[in-house]
């Protein structure tokens, strides 16, 4: 009888020696692949890499402006979902921003620039041209054209005729090569610290593409000398110059020349007056009044514990101002909010809030602006999350569950240590009867 009481007594000290190890739920978010695309698409993936289900918020911006913003994403316990936001890029360089919440309390940002390049065109030397410009040689009898940056040559085997028919026959036929100043117009009064403004059109009157190259004289001086566009065979272009000169009578000319060294020019003349006395500016006119509404909402807030929350700043300012931003009355780690904020017209500023403990707390919310600030006080109230009750002994038990889970070490020798004391006890009373037997 009494070994069966020792071994039950020793089975049970070893069943308390390994109590499980209780986990508590891990909460999680991560965003990646972030990748902004020429066509205005901002693509990127968030993913719940938590092991409980999660409600998360996510905002986009493109510099300091917000572009996108999604709330209550349900996401199941490592689960993942592929997000794209909408941008319409200019040649320029940007900043981007993706920042994620989830309602249990975890949050993740990612950041990437993004440079949009105008391309360049491709160009060949020796003679200049660009992209797709074909060239019939007069003399030789064939077709070079401009491809990747390099000139590249066709005989009359090689497709010369259908690039460059007649030239690449048997009988050298000289191309017309020709190219004319249609219009010329310009003002011939101008005051002085005004610009000469002429507009020309310009036409290629030849038979092949050419590269225009503009040249324009005042007093026999070249002042601007640049090369134009290709124009295509029969085709006009418009051009407008300006020139500041000096005062007094001017003559100049403006020449165009084609690759086919083929040319025009027309000449004119141009007074500049002496520009009256300029009456004394006005004052501008002073800035008005700086004003400032700041609206902070809502005043109360029930939140379950571990859950999360936004309580909204909506701040409005008749012209550009800094903000700072200041929150008391909850412990650290519960809230996520930007501590500066540049603000010119309206702008609304989020507080997140994930409690982690039960209870009542005051929050005072403090904005302040250049020359005003405002406060209010937010009522948060911590409750047990669904399904969960508010139970002193159920606390106590858990307590007391995870210290034995964390010290399991201890709890083996302590047991051992009981079993061995009252298996020595027990035995020395058996032995003991049996002696007085």
């Amino acid at each position: 009888m009494e070994r069966k009481f020792l071994l039950v007594l020793a089975i049970s000290a070893l069943l308390l020696a390994i109590v499980p190890w209780v986990s508590a739920d891990t909460c999680g978010v991560y965003i990646y692949d972030l990748d902004a695309h020429d066509d205005g698409r901002i693509t990127f993936r968030i993913n719940n890499t938590g092991d409980i289900d999660a409600d998360i918020t996510y905002r986009v911006y493109v510099g300091l402006s917000e572009i996108d913003s999604v709330d209550n994403l349900t996401l199941d316990a490592g689960e993942g979902a592929d997000r794209m936001a909408g941008y319409t890029f200019l040649y320029g360089t940007y900043q981007i921003r993706v920042e994620a919440f989830s309602d249990c309390g975890s949050w993740d940002l990612k950041e990437m620039a993004y440079a949009l390049l105008e391309p360049m065109p491709k160009v060949c030397s020796e003679p200049p041209g660009i992209e797709g410009d074909t060239r019939c040689d007069r003399d030789a009898g064939f077709v070079l054209e401009c491809r990747d940056g390099s000139w590249i040559y066709y005989g009359k085997d090689e497709g010369c005729r259908s690039k460059c028919y007649p030239y690449c026959e048997g009988e050298k036929i000289m191309p017309e090569c020709r190219v004319d100043i249609e219009t010329l117009d310009f003002l011939d009064r101008i005051i002085q610290g005004n610009a000469l403004k002429l507009e020309t059109r310009i036409k290629n009157t030849g038979m092949g593409d050419e590269i225009i190259n503009l040249k324009f004289y005042v007093k026999e001086s070249l002042q601007r000398d640049y090369l134009l566009p290709v124009l295509g065979k029969g085709e006009s272009r418009t051009e407008t110059l300006y020139y500041y000169p000096r005062a007094g009578g001017n003559d100049f000319r403006l020449e165009v020349i084609a690759n086919c060294s083929a040319s025009d020019s027309k000449t004119g003349t141009f007074l500049v007056i002496e520009a009256a006395a300029e009456p004394e500016p006005e004052p501008e006119p002073e800035p008005g009044p700086l004003v400032t509404q700041v609206k902070i909402g809502p005043r109360s807030l029930d939140i379950p514990v571990s859950k999360g929350k936004t309580l909204e700043l909506d701040i409005e300012s008749s012209r550009s101002q800094e903000f700072t931003i200041n929150i008391t009355g909850a412990e650290e780690g519960w809230l996520q909010y930007p501590r500066q904020l540049e603000v010119e017209g309206e702008k609304k500023a989020y507080v997140y809030i994930t409690p982690q403990k039960l209870g009542t707390y005051n929050l005072t919310v403090t904005v302040r602006g250049e020359e005003e600030s405002f406060q209010e006080d937010v009522s948060l109230y911590v409750v047990p999350r669904e399904g969960e009750k508010e139970e002193e002994p159920q606390d106590w038990l858990s307590g007391i569950s995870r210290f034995l889970a964390g010290n399991r070490l201890i709890i083996f020798a302590i047991t051992a240590i009981v079993i061995i004391v009252l298996v020595v006890a027990l035995g020395a009373r058996y032995w003991a009867g049996r002696g007085r037997i």
